[in-house]
């Protein structure tokens, strides 16, 4: 501290040059015209790239309107209903895969479950702050590990199968042992919801604000929470580019680049299910255009107070869309489609004229993925996959464990809207015996079997600032009991090589291991490879040797 006081003190004040004359934040609409059928999200940058100004595309985001319902026959007319439906654990859920073109050549492989490589960079990279900070921004805030739970069969506020929606705690007593004493609410879900199921028609701010002052600066909320048909949630989703892809976060200022982007979400969805005169969810039927059901349904309850009150044995269906409403009987209190808003900068002549001069144009480097699937792996039944044969610059290998469907009511837990999958993992999923083999040799000389293991080695720096090594100045969100209860990620660093000539030779990829849950689980594997593209900085154009 002493020196630091020292040295401020010593500093000359400088007023150096800004090098950007103006900034500014410019949108342009998706093609899509208000028609989103399947979920997919269009971007044409053409009017971008004539603007004669840089982009910044870190700096740039996407807005996506959503529509998200619970419609019944019979709702119970109460305001607890804007505590029905809430997202996943982050806007990023909505995502299923992206694809992006700079001048028609193809960048970034359109692959499925993008959002759960997105999921993992968050939760080893954020500080405390971050999550503080960017968690309306991202709609993101963890989920309790330690609240997931199993059901065989329906109770009172569970239903069948793996959940994790409960938003009431319970009395703590530790008389019914570890589980019920402190670890049945989901407290991170509710945190979300203290942003979406803000109801201007609840008593509190009715002096503030309302519906339309909402719906005139775009904030989140509940419309309807007391209607005793449909409840209606009005969210506008922001996602910075720099959370979507890593070449977002590659790309230099480039004048005249021509982008295009499609972004394919995990909307246009709904699930369809009971309740009995017991409180008792039935099974779900889903309808779902690809991987995931990002939102997650309350419990219910006749006399209420768990987030949802229904009357005896009804049928609900929620749904989530861009613009409207899936039956389209309700629209989008902000927008009509969704925005992609650009950072556009003008530079001040001699740093325009430096610029170009130094950097005519770039090379960068950036990571893409793969994506594959081990499903049926029984209670200590071992696995001993190639996911892959050949593939160039590996850089790292993500695993995912989930409960495979067959014993989860036959309901994929990243399509059940109870479970707060794929923002977490299946409860205590430890895989012993783990390496992975590339080309056949080993990465560990010794098989991973135990949980701190992985953990120590892999998982605790593999996103943090200085590897997590430097005690004041740290980063991820992962502590050793959340990787234990839910967060059970298996991860690989494959960055490092002897050359760049080793580097270039295509590898093939084998997982082995042992299932130590006692449960039948699956595996979803993200292979993390490097890509290269040089730009030129001046006319956005790619170099193509």
């Amino acid at each position: 501290m002493d020196n630091h006081v020292y040295a401020q003190s010593l500093n000359k004040e400088t007023s150096p040059d800004a090098p950007f004359k103006t900034r500014s934040f410019v949108y342009t609409t998706d093609t899509n015209n208000g028609s989103y059928p399947n979920g997919s999200i269009s971007f044409d940058l053409a009017t971008l790239s004539n603007s004669n100004k840089y982009i910044d595309f870190m700096n740039s985001f996407v807005t996506i309107p959503l529509v998200m319902t619970l419609n019944s026959a019979a709702l119970t007319s109460n305001v607890e209903n804007a505590f029905a439906l809430s997202l996943k654990n982050g806007f990023h859920q909505l995502i299923d895969s992206i694809g992006v073109t700079i001048t028609n050549n193809s960048v970034v492989n359109t692959t499925s479950f993008t959002n759960l490589d997105i999921n993992y960079k968050i939760l080893s990279q954020f500080s405390n702050d971050d999550a503080y900070l960017l968690k309306d921004t991202l709609g993101f805030s963890m989920d309790t590990p330690e609240s997931i739970a199993f059901n065989a069969a329906a109770t009172v506020n569970a239903p069948i199968g793996e959940y994790n929606n409960l938003i009431v705690p319970v009395l703590s007593t530790v008389a019914n042992g570890w589980g019920p004493a402190y670890c049945t609410s989901n407290v991170g879900r509710l945190v979300r919801m203290k942003d979406t199921s803000f109801d201007p028609a609840a008593a509190n701010p009715t002096a503030f604000t309302s519906a339309p002052i909402c719906a005139s600066v775009a904030k989140n909320y509940c419309a309807s929470s007391a209607s005793t048909t449909s409840i209606i949630y009005h969210i506008m989703a922001t996602i910075p580019l720099r959370f979507l892809h890593p070449i977002f976060v590659a790309l230099p200022l480039c004048k005249g680049i021509y982008c295009t982007l499609t972004i394919n979400t995990n909307t246009q969805c709904s699930s369809t299910t009971t309740t009995t005169a017991a409180s008792l969810y039935g099974n779900v039927t889903n309808t779902l255009q690809r991987t995931c059901i990002p939102y997650m349904i309350s419990p219910n309850s006749t006399a209420g107070g768990v987030g949802l009150r229904m009357p005896a044995a009804t049928l609900i269906t929620a749904a989530i869309a861009i613009g409207k409403s899936l039956d389209g009987a309700a629209t989008s209190a902000f927008m009509s489609n969704c925005r992609f808003y650009a950072s556009m900068v003008e530079m001040e002549a001699s740093h325009e004229e430096a610029y170009l001069m130094s950097m005519p144009s770039k090379k960068i480097k950036y990571n893409d993925i793969l994506q594959f699937q081990t499903t049926a792996v029984g209670a200590n039944g071992n696995i001993s996959q190639v996911l892959t044969n050949q593939v160039a610059r590996i850089r790292y290998l993500l695993g995912i464990p989930i409960l495979d469907n067959s014993v989860n009511n036959n309901l994929n837990p990243m399509s059940s809207p109870f479970s707060s999958c794929p923002g977490t993992t299946a409860a205590y999923s430890h895989l012993s015996q783990f390496n992975i083999l590339l080309s056949g040799s080993p990465v560990y000389p010794q098989n991973i079997s135990y949980g701190y293991e992985n953990y120590m080695s892999e998982i605790r720096g593999s996103g943090a600032i200085n590897g997590g090594l430097t005690v004041g100045v740290n980063s991820g969100l992962l502590s050793k009991s959340d990787y234990e209860s839910g967060y059970h990620y298996i991860y690989v660093d494959l960055s490092r090589k002897i050359s760049d000539a080793d580097d270039n030779v295509g590898r093939s990829i084998q997982v082995i291991g042992t299932n130590n849950a006692n449960k039948t689980m699956q595996y979803i594997w993200i292979v993390g490879y490097q890509r290269e593209i040089e730009i030129n900085v001046a006319t956005g154009n790619l170099i193509i040797p």
